[in-house]
């Protein structure tokens, strides 16, 4: 920030320059442009400031990129930081305890360093909970096994509890997409990677759907983004409607979504995939201030199903390759790997 801006100064700024580099001003992109500009984020002001001097300009996707790795993960950085040292203290407090009753528990003691250790070297919300479900089922035993202790670490065992609790919440709002509530991007890589190490075991299969909204721009444009995020929802829903069981829709980038089918090979995902597109088009969008009737949207879909020598980002590349021949083909149709 400049030394006599003030924060209403650089948000004028900051639309003002968004607009010189042709940036939608989304408020996750405004978020970006807003931490550029103050100059206090070294790593996100070095991103932006490469692909300044590279010249290649700030598509959809390299926005979301600079939003999740520089601004995004921080949230989550902080509050894993803030439980990593609640539980530290849970286990200090362990600790202190079977040392007023001597040797009865060494065992117990030694797991319990054992762990503060990890939770040093933990840097995800998964590999941490893990940690803390750990803990609580060794201080489950030590209660039973410890009639002196019993008091302190049921005690012990709620903290820890309430930590998992509040764990579990920042692990929902880091996987979820703020607009629609959908799973995001990174809760897509998660369930892609789980469904990955159960191929590699047992070769169960699974196929991913990703659909992209036709001429979603012009919406925005005609309309306004209140109008769009609107859209985005409706669209979120319908989904929703269309899905069963264990299948998951993320919002994957703005207006692209994916959507994970665990167990279901290539034709039966075919079906599920015309079945939403059709479900897609049936939808009359109005606007709701002025009830103005602005069509239907329709979207783009391309499939891929788990191959012997995938990993999850080539499964996501093919499956993307079919979306591109579903776009070129005019939209509102269903593309897969058996097109390419």
């Amino acid at each position: 920030m400049h030394a006599t801006e003030t924060v209403t100064d650089r948000a004028r700024r900051v639309l003002k320059d968004m607009s010189r580099w042709n940036i939608v001003p989304s408020p996750q992109n405004y978020h970006v442009w807003f931490e550029y500009l103050s100059g206090d984020n070294v790593e996100l002001s070095g991103a932006v400031s490469a692909i300044i001097a590279s010249g290649e300009g700030f598509n959809n996707e390299i926005l979301d990129g600079l939003y999740r790795r520089h601004i995004g993960d921080e949230k989550q950085r902080v509050a894993l930081k803030r439980l990593q040292r609640a539980t530290q203290t849970v286990l200090r407090d362990v600790l202190e305890r079977l040392l007023e009753v001597g040797g009865v528990a060494s065992k117990y003691r030694e797991k319990l360093e054992s762990y503060s250790g990890q939770l040093e070297n933990t840097n995800n919300t998964l590999a941490f909970r893990n940690v803390v479900k750990s803990l609580l089922h060794d201080t489950a035993e030590m209660t039973r096994a410890s009639i002196k202790l019993k008091g302190g670490l049921d005690e012990t065992t709620l903290r820890a509890q309430a930590l998992d609790r509040q764990l579990e919440k920042v692990e929902q709002e880091t996987l979820s997409d703020n607009l629609t509530g959908l799973g995001n991007r990174r809760a897509a890589e998660h369930i892609m990677s789980e469904l990955q190490e159960v191929y590699k075991e047992s070769a169960e299969t699974y196929s991913i759907i990703v659909l992209d909204l036709d001429q979603f721009n012009s919406i925005n444009d005609a309309y306004g983004h209140a109008v769009g995020d609107a859209v985005l929802c409706k669209v979120a829903r319908s989904l929703q409607d269309n899905v069963k069981g264990r299948d998951f829709i993320a919002r994957h980038a703005n207006e692209e979504f994916t959507v994970i089918l665990p167990q279901t090979p290539l034709g039966p995902a075919l079906v599920v995939a015309d079945q939403l597109r059709e479900a897609l088009g049936t939808k009359r969008l109005r606007v709701a201030e002025t009830d103005e009737d602005i069509g239907t949207i329709t979207a783009s879909f391309g499939i891929a199903e788990i191959q012997q020598d995938d990993t999850e980002a080539s499964l996501f590349v093919r499956a993307n390759q079919a979306l591109e021949s579903a776009k070129a083909a005019g939209g509102n149709i269903v593309k897969s790997q058996m097109d390419l």
